[in-house]
């Protein structure tokens, strides 16, 4: 669609899934931004190196108020997800 705004995406959570998820959202049409937030650095920064995403940081509501970011995926344990969505 001719001036549609790309969109800006974080992703919480570089795990596997969050991994899989931010891989296959690099090369997905639409997508400009990616930021990237885990609480494991070295996971986190792994994960921005080797799709080189935009931003990453350990505090992820750092990532999540950025003016750039339009959508958020949160790749969190079952057990963790409502109460950190919860707190934010």
């Amino acid at each position: 669609m001719p001036n549609q705004k790309e969109l800006g995406l974080a992703v919480v959570g570089c795990g596997v899934v969050g991994r899989i998820r931010a891989t296959l959202a690099k090369d997905f049409p639409g997508i400009g931004w990616i930021g990237l937030s885990d609480m494991n650095e070295r996971v986190g920064q792994d994960l921005k190196d080797d799709i080189d995403a935009d931003y990453f940081t350990t505090d992820f509501r750092k990532l999540i108020v950025r003016p750039e970011v339009d959508a958020v995926i949160a790749v969190s344990y079952t057990h963790l997800t409502l109460p950190t969505i919860l707190l934010v």
